[in-house]
């Protein structure tokens, strides 16, 4: 986010960073020693920094020893948060699959982080979910970005369940934001395949990749969601995941409002500046 002024002819740029994200959880991260003097230097512009990834926050703010020093350094809600389920209403309105109900997996593949036995549990997941809702012939609807079959194993393992598997490529945010809205249940290792899950009040599980466990970490921290963690679901039953799921919405729509004011105040502060 930069502002511009033009003085005399000449362009002055203010620059801000709202809700950055360095996708990975610490600076000890081995890209950080390669690349921190030249990171430093573009710090160095900007007249605030907000971070989704509080890890940071000492780092930028005391670590560094900059001279001249940074501006503010704060940490900051995702943007998808700033707005309400229902700003989202003209993109969920109406159902983009006709007739018929299925779970939703979005996932990147083992060759972006991704392990291999959380993808097999994300299956048996969606297997045991099948089977104790009664509904053997409940579809997949799968909108990963890019091939779940990307394993031998992971190929049995899809053949021996048996699962309903039906891969659709999505071509812009609302289908997004729409698949997410009408599923059943959203199996995703995604930040914000998690994100609007939350928002639109979809129940969930997700687990984890390399590169985005931070952000991920970071909404246990602030939503309580480690409960619907694939790996912490072993035994449970699909009316205790539903259950678990229902005491997030009520969560998450009673407290947004409170978490999302500083978000907005610092927005209102760049604005204003």
């Amino acid at each position: 986010m930069q502002h511009c002024l033009l003085y005399l002819g000449e362009v002055a740029c203010r620059y801000y960073a709202y809700a950055a994200s360095f996708g990975t959880s610490l600076p000890s991260d081995p890209a950080f020693a390669r690349y921190r003097d030249f990171m430093v230097r573009g710090w160095q512009q900007f007249r605030l920094i907000s971070l989704r990834e509080p890890t940071w926050l000492d780092t930028l703010q005391n670590s560094c020893h900059l001279s001249p020093p940074l501006g503010p350094v704060t940490s900051a809600l995702d943007p998808s948060f700033l707005l309400d389920r229902a700003d989202y209403h003209v993109m969920t309105a109406e159902r983009m699959v006709k007739n018929e109900p299925y779970i939703l997996y979005y996932s990147f593949s083992t060759l972006y982080g991704t392990q291999e036995d959380d993808v097999i549990a994300a299956l048996e997941l969606i297997a045991h979910y099948r089977e104790q809702t009664h509904q053997p012939n409940l579809a997949v609807l799968d909108i990963s970005p890019c091939e779940t079959v990307s394993t031998p194993r992971i190929a049995q393992t899809m053949q021996r369940l048996h699962l309903r598997w039906q891969s659709r490529f999505v071509t812009a945010p609302h289908e997004f934001v729409n698949f997410v809205a009408h599923a059943q249940l959203v199996l995703t290792n995604s930040f914000h395949g998690v994100v609007f899950s939350l928002i639109l009040n979809t129940p969930f599980s997700y687990f984890y990749r390399n590169g985005c466990d931070p952000r991920l970490a970071r909404l246990q921290d602030v939503f309580g969601i480690k409960d619907v963690l694939i790996s912490e679901l072993q035994g449970k039953s699909s009316e205790e995941l539903t259950a678990r799921n229902r005491e997030l919405a009520a969560a998450y729509n009673s407290g947004i409002a409170a978490l999302r004011e500083p978000s907005l105040q610092l927005l209102r502060q760049i604005v204003e500046d």
